[in-house]
């Protein structure tokens, strides 16, 4: 069960605006009071503060993966796919170019050109695009920056118990840096920082 609802006093009381059993809701951007998108199964549109909403987006055959508009007409999902763009508020959608076939996990814009989309090719490789043209064409600087044989294990027991053990493996003798950072980056310690063989 999926529900969509909206609060005009901070959150104290909701008011259920639209119900699904058979869909999901994975994201939600508003403008302001009326004009918001909701990224779903299929993604939906309202311009009159979430009273009625409208499908814009035929997205069967594959998944919706992520949303980002930089204003209430332009926008982008990124889906299993690719990624599709609108500039007239979800009324028409186009293809998105990307110089590798991949699945769009999320996007950052700093304004409608210059913007990156963040995602894994078909062989699970992360991937960064970045366009300077609205997204007509994504350039993916950052396929060769990718070691090919280093390996990180999984900790274990677990990261929760007093002690947690790390395996790693380096392609070939040289200096290695391994630190533990917290969810926003901050570094908390660094357990290697020395030459390995």
């Amino acid at each position: 069960r999926c529900i969509l609802a909206k609060s005009v006093n901070g959150g104290m009381n909701w008011e259920i605006l639209l119900e699904r059993t058979d869909n999901s809701f994975y994201d939600i951007q508003f403008f302001n009071e009326n004009t918001g998108y909701v990224n779903g199964l299929p993604p939906i549109k309202t311009t009159n503060g979430g009273n009625t909403w409208k499908n814009i987006l035929d997205s069967s055959g594959y998944y919706i993966l992520a949303m980002y508009f930089t204003d209430p007409e332009t926008g982008w999902f990124g889906s299993s796919n690719g990624c599709v763009y609108t500039n007239d508020g979800g009324a028409s959608w186009q293809n998105q170019s990307l110089s590798a076939q991949s699945n769009v996990h999320g996007f950052s814009f700093i304004n409608n050109s210059t913007g990156w989309c963040v995602g894994m090719n078909n062989i699970s490789y992360p991937r960064v695009f970045k366009t300077t043209t609205g997204g007509l064409t994504f350039i993916d600087n950052n396929w060769n920056l990718i070691p090919s044989e280093y390996s990180l294990e999984q900790n274990y027991p677990n990261p929760f118990n007093p002690v947690s053990t790390l395996e790693f493996r380096l392609s070939k003798s040289g200096f290695a840096t391994l630190k533990v950072l917290d969810i926003t980056g901050k570094e908390i310690i660094s357990i290697v920082n020395s030459y390995m063989q």
